[in-house]
């Protein structure tokens, strides 16, 4: 009998060790859900933030293009410009070399500002494509 009640209890151990590995795997995946669900939360408030802040940003990288495009325009009138003025300085019978070189340095920086513009304008455009 004393057998019998051994049986019986290593039975009872065994079937409790085997609801405590269920219980574990349960818990665990209770834990990965909550986890999931605090991330999937986070996500949640960053689209509500970025619908709340998309008409306002939309609004100031239009702006922002825009006005990059008037600057753009304006160093490619300035180029044009400078341009001309060192064909001038060329074109004279008797060059000034000064005059010349003048003129050069000119049209080197003014094309220095247009990319620089035209670099901005690009980055202004990505940005509002971003957006979308």
């Amino acid at each position: 009998m004393a057998g019998s009640v051994d049986r019986r209890a290593l039975d009872y151990a065994v079937e409790l060790e085997e609801a405590d590995e269920r219980l574990a795997a349960l818990i665990r995946a209770l834990v990965e859900l909550e986890r999931e669900a605090a991330e999937l939360t986070l996500q949640a408030a960053a689209g509500e933030e970025l619908a709340a802040r998309y008409p306002a940003e939309r609004e100031r990288l239009e702006r922002s293009a825009a006005e990059l495009g008037e600057l753009a325009r304006g160093r490619r009138a300035e180029l044009a410009q400078a341009e001309g003025q060192l064909a001038s300085a060329e074109g004279q019978r008797r060059p000034n070399v000064e005059a010349v070189a003048a003129a050069r340095r000119l049209v080197v920086r003014t094309r220095d500002l247009l990319q620089i513009a035209l670099d901005r304008l690009g980055q202004a455009e990505n940005a509002a494509q971003e957006l979308e």
